[in-house]
């Protein structure tokens, strides 16, 4: 009797693995990538009204690209697992507007996703608008691809955000390799704001395989309709990342009269911060704020002593 139940369990656990197996196929190369298409610099509106523009559109966002680094000031969030893992809830701070819902907190995935149920999204993306196999239908896609997270996904929220305005949280992908032969990290990162503005920002996007997001989907998609139908994307399967390509979405109410996200004007009117190696972007604009005010200064004296 006890040696059948043995049997019997190692049966079971011997089916779970095979199950977990067939599920999650990682390949070492996608048969999809390189196959999407190039993204205009400006896109939408989807059926809600969202639109996107990036720092190439010639609509005002050129100054859109401002890094923060968090890497020193953020916490990193504990995931499952760094390879095909998730974790969460990680507070917003404020209530997070996305396809009209106000979200609290949110959920990372391993595989470059941003959600907002307790589950895992997993490495296969999909592009959109399109029906998620994972079940996860409202999702944020940063990079969604087979990645592993080599470093750590960091998150940190400001009252005052150091690019554009207003309240944000900060998720950032730090050192992050493609599966399948990739050995340079990446980082990218999410700014999301109270006015429910989504800025995606990529310092670096080679990894060694499938690079410049080749094999990944960059979108928003919100639905429970199937097929889907509220969703935008800015590419997928198609190597159209690059180092400092900003793309901002933004819902009808963060919108300009001529329908352009506000956080391009927001961006364009707050001075861009020298590059200074090892200090964090928020701390390079308030010496950039203060040798402006320092030579203001300078100047007035020289003004009162001509």
């Amino acid at each position: 009797m006890v040696l059948k139940r043995v049997i019997a369990m190692m049966a079971v656990l011997v089916l779970a693995f095979a199950v977990q197996g067939m599920a999650e196929d990682k390949p070492a190369t996608d048969p999809y990538a390189g196959t999407g298409t190039m993204p205009r610099s400006s896109g939408g509106p989807d059926d809600f009204g969202y639109i996107y523009q990036d720092n190439a559109a010639g609509e005002g966002c050129e100054d859109l690209y401002n890094w923060v680094d968090i890497t020193g000031t953020g916490t990193a969030i504990t995931l499952d697992d760094n390879d095909d893992g998730y974790g969460g809830p990680v507070s917003f701070g404020f209530a997070f507007p996305f396809y009209g819902n106000d979200y609290n907190e949110f959920y990372v995935a391993s595989n470059g996703t941003i959600y907002f149920v307790d589950d895992y999204n997993g490495l296969t993306n999909i592009c959109l608008p399109g029906n998620n196999s994972y079940g996860i239908q409202r999702f944020i896609a940063l990079h969604w691809d087979d990645l592993i997270v080599d470093g750590a996904i960091y998150s940190q929220t400001f009252t005052a955000c150091p690019v554009g305005q207003g309240q944000c949280t900060v998720i950032q992908y730090h050192d992050v390799l493609r599966y399948g032969g990739g050995t340079t990290g990446m980082d990218f990162e999410a700014v999301l704001f109270e006015d429910g503005t989504i800025l995606f920002q990529y310092q670096s996007t080679a990894s060694g395989a499938h690079d410049n997001g080749e094999s990944a989907t960059v979108g928003i998609q919100d639905t429970d309709t199937t097929p889907p139908t509220n969703a935008l994307q800015y590419s997928c399967n198609v190597a159209a990342l690059s180092p400092g390509l900003a793309v901002a979405f933004a819902p009808p109410a963060a919108q300009d009269a001529n329908g352009n996200p506000l956080i391009c004007s927001a961006a364009a009117a707050t001075p861009t911060p020298f590059a200074v190696p090892g200090i964090p972007t928020q701390s390079r604009t308030g010496i950039t704020v203060f040798l402006l005010a320092l030579a203001a200064g300078a100047l007035l004296v020289l003004r009162r002593n001509s």
